[in-house]
């Protein structure tokens, strides 16, 4: 069995049951300052949406929140599935994005 145990922003350190530590370059992770081939922000307009999000797989909290007017719609993402609304609500203070992830699977 392995396990992950931190990353830093170039390496993930692994290490197998009673056993040593085995470092991996993973060159995907390492910063790459040159023009991207594919840039979103050309053909995708930004929105003011908070820094930090929470997903949430209970969509009756998700209903409760918003009913209860503690939750306002930011934007709708649109997928194979339809639309999942994303919500601002304030936590403490901070700007938090909840939305549902949409899970499951086909039901025969």
């Amino acid at each position: 069995m392995v396990n992950l145990l931190a990353t830093n922003s170039q390496k993930i350190w692994f290490a197998k049951e009673a056993g040593p530590t085995i470092k991996k370059d993973y060159p995907i992770l390492k910063y790459d300052d040159s023009p991207a081939v594919i840039e979103p922000s050309k053909i995708i307009q930004k929105i003011d949406i908070p820094e930090y999000t929470a997903i949430c797989f209970f969509n009756d909290v998700i209903e409760n929140l918003k009913n209860s007017g503690k939750a306002k719609l930011v934007t709708n993402l649109k997928t194979e599935m339809g639309l999942h609304p994303v919500y601002e609500i304030d936590y403490s203070g901070k700007r938090i994005s909840v939305f549902h992830p949409g899970v499951g699977a086909p039901w025969r």
